[in-house]
């Protein structure tokens, strides 16, 4: 699959970004640091409609990073041609982000990275919860988020289905088992939509939790506080711009609470002990609002909420304090959230400015076209792997055939062996047949034995058994003597034979093992050469790719130089004729008021002469 093809897909949602060049010099840099290969990261910036002017700063920024060379001169290529007007026009933002959650499908992994310290913005939010639910525009609010579990559990509420109660040295704190729960449960409001689905709206104030509590001698309760609820620090909450005191209800009803048996409020599951919707009625009318809820103490929101000891009177059990500790993540980290140390609670509570200068659909682009990287990164390395695979099928099929093929000749072998000995055998047995029967004959004519032998050898000439010598005297004891020493000579064949089958099959192994080690190493040398050329090939591509960006800079900074140059000259210019001007309209205003000082002059003579004439 070509790389350039998997992006053409998300080029609407490229195209819907309203980034500048120094976000698009981040988000270059967000896909090196995802390990993302380097011919998707070029494809993406030719792809983009996103100028990239980058200043020296920028390519040592990048060069410092990792970014390839190849990659910094494309930007500024890109750059430049969309500065010359080929492609500077930007496709309006489409609704890219999800309208509704995906009911049946996990989120993507996506790595959410710590920005610099007192840079975090409300960006941040739409980043890390893009993947867990949909952004829509609420018209009251705002950017709202609904979480994607809502499709698939109707009855899922916040501070309810994914945590539990825990006593901190912040007060009540919800501990949520979610990998964002350090964001909404944390940070931000929510409360029903038209819908009746739960929405969370975001805002910058840490707390332990934003919950409004309620009780009574059996049950405990709690809901989630509204958007329109802000805790100004030591002047408490504002409801709707207006400053309200702690008995105020926030205009939560009955269908807002969650209420639970009050010696259940410290379980883990305490989801297992929620009063049934059914009940919840007649539990809200039973139970009376908890006063003095919160409280700013020591530059801290402290949630006391019900008090600690009527919950340790309820559960018959001593409240633990846990501790709440930072998490600190230096720059390019990637943020895990919450985490249990023992008795403390390390969790990410960064300061948030109220600002959002990126909003969802632009977050949502980037996550499809990471995932659409990763989907490519994926389906190559799924490729590579299979490949490999069947490469090492084969090399094990090949070994296996080499190891049958040895085998056989192993057999063979062996039946050469067995067929010399059977031969040799044969060969004994004819020639202890051929001497008995010289002996029987012998005894049965009366001849010599060397007359036997002749008539035998004439009889059977084919015969070329070693030459057994029979006594004059032949007796019992000496033909079975004769008989076993022809046998034994046999056997010496036959066993000289198979040495020698042996040794001829060893030498055949041992060439054949030559030549594959010989072929292999060829295939080495064959493979070495073909790297070290690669190395050099890309070496070369580096070096080059480095020599254009350099030049690339150098031209920049002489096109900077020469603005800047005639920059300053139309400046000295401007201030020329500006101060050309000044003299001009000075030389005017000291022209004019000695006019109007000559006139006076002479409308005063004139009125001197009327009153000396109207004298005289």
């Amino acid at each position: 699959m070509n790389v350039k093809a998997a992006f053409l897909a998300f080029s609407l949602v490229i195209g819907a970004s309203t980034l500048h060049g120094a976000e698009l010099i981040g988000e270059v840099i967000k896909l090196q640091r995802a390990g993302i290969e380097n011919e998707v990261i070029l494809n993406f910036v030719q792809d983009s409609p996103l100028q990239s002017n980058l200043s020296a700063g920028d390519i040592q920024r990048l060069d410092d990073e990792g970014v390839s060379a190849t990659v910094i001169v494309a930007m500024l290529d890109r750059g430049k041609e969309l500065r010359e007007g080929q492609d500077n026009t930007a496709v309006a933002a489409q609704p890219v982000y999800r309208d509704d959650p995906a009911p049946n499908s996990e989120p993507e992994q996506y790595e959410v990275y710590a920005p610099p310290e007192n840079e975090a913005n409300i960006t941040l939010f739409y980043e890390v919860l893009a993947p867990h639910g949909a952004w829509s525009r609420d018209t009251s609010y705002g950017w709202v988020w609904q979480p994607s579990v809502q499709a698939r559990d109707r009855d899922w509420r916040p501070y309810g289905n994914d945590g539990h109660w825990i006593w901190t040295d912040h007060g009540w704190y919800w501990e949520s088992e979610s990998q964002y729960g350090w964001a909404v449960y944390h940070y931000g409001r929510w409360h029903h939509n038209r819908e009746q689905n739960w929405v969370w709206v975001p805002d910058n104030v840490w707390g332990p939790s934003w919950v409004d509590w309620r009780q009574s001698d059996t049950h405990l309760g709690w809901a989630p506080l509204p958007p329109d609820s802000r805790f100004e620090g030591r002047d408490g909450f504002r409801h709707q711009n207006k400053s309200v005191g702690f008995e105020f209800h926030f205009g939560l009803g009955e269908a807002d609470f969650t209420f639970v048996v009050a010696d259940r409020f410290l379980d883990r599951d305490v989801r297992s002990h929620f009063v049934p919707r059914e009940r919840v009625k007649n539990v809200y009318n039973n139970t009376k609002i908890v006063n003095n809820t919160y409280i700013y103490n020591d530059n801290r929101v402290i949630n006391q909420g019900v008090t600690r000891e009527v919950v340790s009177r309820h559960t018959k059990r001593e409240v633990e304090v846990i501790q709440v500790e930072d998490a600190t993540y230096s720059r390019g980290q990637p943020i895990r959230g919450e985490r249990r140390n023992a008795n403390k609670i390390v969790t990410y509570r960064p300061k948030i400015a109220n600002a959002a200068p990126v909003e969802p659909p632009v977050i949502v682009a980037r996550q499809k076209e990471v995932a659409a990287a990763r989907q490519v990164k994926r389906q190559e390395e799924s490729r590579n792997a299979k490949s490999e695979r069947a490469e090492d099928k084969r090399e094990k099929t090949e070994a296996a055939a080499g190891k049958r093929e040895v085998a056989s000749d192993k057999r063979e072998d062996k039946r050469e062996v067995a067929k010399n000995r059977q031969e040799a055998e044969q060969a004994a047995r004819r020639k202890v047949k051929e001497v008995r029967a010289q002996k029987l004959e012998q005894e049965r004519t009366g001849k010599k034995p060397a007359d036997v032998k002749k008539e035998s050898n004439a009889q059977s000439p084919e015969v070329k058994a070693p030459e057994v010598k029979a006594p004059d005297a032949a007796t019992p004891a000496e033909n079975r003597r004769t008989a076993n020493e022809a046998a034994a000579t046999a056997r010496k064949t036959a066993a000289e034979a198979e040495n020698k089958a042996r040794e001829d099959a060893a030498t055949a192994r041992k060439a054949a093992d030559a030549t594959e080690r010989d072929s292999k190493a060829r295939e080495n040398q064959a493979a070495t050469k073909e790297r070290k050329d690669a190395r050099e090939a890309t070496q070369g591509a580096k070096e080059k790719a480095r020599d254009d960006s350099s030049a690339a800079a150098a031209k920049a900074a002489e096109e900077r130089r020469t603005a800047t140059e005639a920059a300053a000259g139309a400046r000295k210019t401007a201030a020329e004729a500006e101060a050309k001007v000044r003299v001009e309209a000075a030389k005017e205003r000291k022209d004019d008021a000695a006019e109007d000082k000559a006139a006076k002059d002479k409308e005063r003579e004139e009125k001197r002469e009327e009153r000396k004439d109207k004298r005289d």
